[in-house]
């Protein structure tokens, strides 16, 4: 450390040279600030004259030391910011340093731009100083008033600004004294308290410690003041970000985006969040999502064998699949191909349900929340949810027919028990899950569903598709893991309903799961009887001469075409509406369509084999 410092004292013999002159000069001032106090006691001047005073002195010891000092430190900060800063250490201990600023002329103006972005810097070093930062905002104020009637040569618009820059100072360091731990802050708030008694001979070691060993505390990231800007630009994002919590807690811009964007000229370098980025204050909440099948939806997306045959947008420019699968976690090398493409917006996870930049959990907590994703085709939950009892008592909670305390439960309520962020289900995705049931009928029924799911070959040997179904989490691969969820249903559904009634109610859920898994089953068996006999032909795309549910619509002939949407969409809808209760879907739009799609297969396949034999 000790030849650190010597290396440092050498090669910065200018920044010591123009720390020893802030020194001087903050001795000059606090001279002549002290004689004020003294003076305004003896006179029993009121704190408005002695406010008056004060800035006044400000004002013209800022003219006198500070302009002949801010020309040789300028054009030293271009080579080393870091030392400047710490002269900058001094200066902002002057209390209406901002006031001077407001009537220097067109140039000096731009310059104090600079050392406003540099007094910035110091500022978010500053630790568990609120109050007394809000009693140098006052002063600014009351100075720059001050300092325009003495000027005379600058507009109210500019002391507006200065008013609403020193507010956004404040705010800021108000969110850092409560979150900032590093060394410079602790080292800050000492120099403070100090400031605070008088103490300024103090300052001189204080201020030569911070000039050698900056390299070597650790700063808080320097933070862009965007408001204002985009305030002309993207206008909603901040009124959305202004009804926040994150605003109501002063976490800027730069705490999501980072401070490397400044102008239009380098947008290009704002940082996009991820997961990782709301980690930093919600580490709980997103090591849950990490382990749910939400964190799993891209890769799952990715996994399908026919994704790459989809147009771009509607996978990666995220207009179809991946307009929900983009909720799941992307590595590195994704997220740079995705920035590439003109899709690197997608990157978030959590903002696909707390939408920006309200970010809201409230809103998360709607049920509506899950409406954009969890609807349509093979995941009708909203429709299912919303018809049923459990939805119509909430939405007329929601509007207020019924009271505010009424039992209605939502999405989450089942979901995402005490908030946890897993959403997890026993069942899965696609209702099939290890070790196999102890009924054979449904043991041959499921292996033969595994089979078309590509999970097992023909000979019911486990394939690399099974590795896939792991990483997505799109099944129970343990009876372990399958009761710990169910378990967890059970909790949820006591707390309005007896746990016999629970229990015998989820269990006909799983009864309709083994009904729909016998005619899929069959179907499933009457195609590959077609490979089997070669009245069909095997796809080259295709490991085996067996129907691949997960080509979707891609499947290469009409009755497998029927056979997808027999598993996709209407075994979905039987399943599903039972667990979701809703009669209609469970019934009509599920049982119902199943029983008509196996009736076409039979016949389908019956004038596929004589069409094959060359009969009419």
């Amino acid at each position: 450390m000790l030849l650190n410092l010597w290396t440092n004292a050498k090669r910065n013999k200018e920044s010591i040279f123009y720390t020893v002159l802030t020194i001087f000069l903050l001795e000059r001032v606090r001279t002549g600030w002290n004689r004020i106090e003294s003076n305004g006691k003896k006179e029993n001047l009121s704190d408005i004259e002695m406010s008056r005073m004060q800035n006044i002195f400000v004002f013209k010891a800022s003219l006198l030391y500070a302009i002949p000092f801010l020309i040789p430190v300028l054009k030293y900060l271009y080579r080393t910011i870091d030392e400047f800063s710490n002269i900058v250490t001094g200066l902002v201990f002057l209390k209406s340093t901002w006031a001077f600023f407001s009537v220097l002329t067109t140039v000096e103006f731009f310059l104090s731009i600079v050392i406003y972005n540099l007094l910035k810097i110091y500022i978010e070093r500053m630790n568990h100083a609120t109050g007394f930062f809000k009693k140098i905002g006052r002063s600014v104020w009351d100075g720059s008033k001050v300092a325009v009637q003495v000027g005379g040569n600058m507009s109210a618009r500019v002391v507006g600004g200065i008013r609403s820059t020193a507010d956004t100072a404040l705010a800021r360091t108000k969110r850092l004294a409560k979150r900032s731990t590093s060394g410079a802050a602790m080292v800050s708030l000492a120099l403070i308290e100090r400031t605070r008694r008088g103490r300024m001979s103090r300052l001189i070691p204080i201020t030569l410690l911070l000039l050698f060993c900056s390299p070597m505390i650790s700063g808080v990231a320097f933070s862009q003041d965007c408001i204002e800007c985009h305030k002309q630009v993207t206008p909603t994002i901040v009124s959305d970000w202004q009804l926040s919590k994150h605003s109501e807690n002063e976490v800027e811009c730069s705490a999501c985006h980072g401070d490397s964007h400044t102008s239009k000229e380098d947008v290009s370098e704002v940082r996009l969040p991820t997961p990782e980025t709301c980690a930093d204050c919600h580490e709980d909440r997103v090591n849950q999502f990490k382990k749910g099948k939400h964190a799993a939806a891209w890769a799952a997306m990715k996994a399908m064998p026919t994704a790459h045959w989809q147009p771009i947008a509607l996978m990666e420019g995220m207009k179809g699949c991946g307009g929900c699968h983009k909720i799941g976690l992307k590595s590195e090398g994704e997220i740079i191909e995705l920035k590439k493409s003109g899709s690197g917006f997608g990157v978030a996870s959590c903002d696909a349900c707390h939408t920006r930049h309200l970010f809201s959990v409230q809103e998360a907590n709607q049920p509506q929340a899950c409406q954009t994703c969890h609807m349509g085709f093979d995941h009708p939950q909203w429709e299912m949810y919303s018809s049923s009892k459990h939805g119509v008592r909430y939405l007329l909670k929601q509007n207020v027919t019924l009271p505010e305390g009424v039992a209605a439960p939502t999405c989450q309520t089942c979901h995402m028990q005490e908030g946890n962020h897993e959403v997890r289900t026993a069942w899965g995705f696609l209702a099939v899950r290890l070790p196999m049931p102890e009924d054979e009928q449904w043991a041959a029924d499921r292996a033969t569903i595994l089979q078309a799911l590509g999970v097992l070959d023909p000979n019911g040997k486990p394939t690399g598709r099974l590795d896939v179904v792991k990483g997505a989490d799109l099944a129970r691969l343990t009876a372990e893991d399958w009761q710990r969820e169910r378990e967890k249903m059970l909790n949820t559904c006591d707390k309005c309903h007896s746990i016999n009634f629970a229990r015998a109610e989820l269990e006909k859920g799983d009864d309709m799961i083994k009904e729909t898994d016998r005619l899929m089953a069959e179907a499933i068996r009457i195609v590959a009887s077609l490979y089997k006999d070669e009245v069909l032909k095997k796809p080259e795309n295709y490991a085996h001469s067996f129907p691949d549910l997960l080509t979707f619509h891609d499947a290469p002939t009409p009755i497998e075409q029927t056979l997808f949407v027999m598993f996709l969409k209407h075994r979905m809808r039987a399943f599903q509406g039972t667990f979701h209760a809703n009669p209609d879907y469970a019934l009509w739009y599920g049982w119902s369509e199943m029983r008509q799609d196996l009736s076409e297969i039979r016949m389908m396949a019956e004038e596929m084999r004589v069409a094959s034999k060359g009969g009419h």
